[in-house]
């Protein structure tokens, strides 16, 4: 995102293509947490935690509040968008 579009702050708002989250929690390199929507879906919520692991850091992502369906096309989504980050960052599984 372009600098100054977004807030990572408990309240902050931003908008990513469809979808549009506000801060619900953040602990600095540990928590993101998020109210999340993407367009026309029911609101759900997205919870980024990070920790260590060895000489690594392992990330747990919990989407929750999400229906079952909608839930199911998330769980490709976020593979996707997994197997991305470890491409971009070139982590271990």
């Amino acid at each position: 995102m372009p600098p100054g579009e977004l807030s990572i702050e408990p309240g902050g708002r931003f908008e990513v293509g469809a979808v549009r989250a506000r801060v619900r929690e953040v602990e600095p390199e540990r928590v993101l947490e998020l109210d999340w929507r993407h367009g026309d879906e029911e609101p759900s919520v997205v919870r980024f935690e990070l920790s260590p692991d060895g000489d690594g850091t392992r990330l747990v992502l919990d989407h929750t509040r999400v229906q079952e369906p909608v839930g199911m096309r998330y769980m490709q989504r976020w593979m996707v968008a997994l197997a991305r980050l470890d491409r971009e960052i070139g982590v271990r599984a």
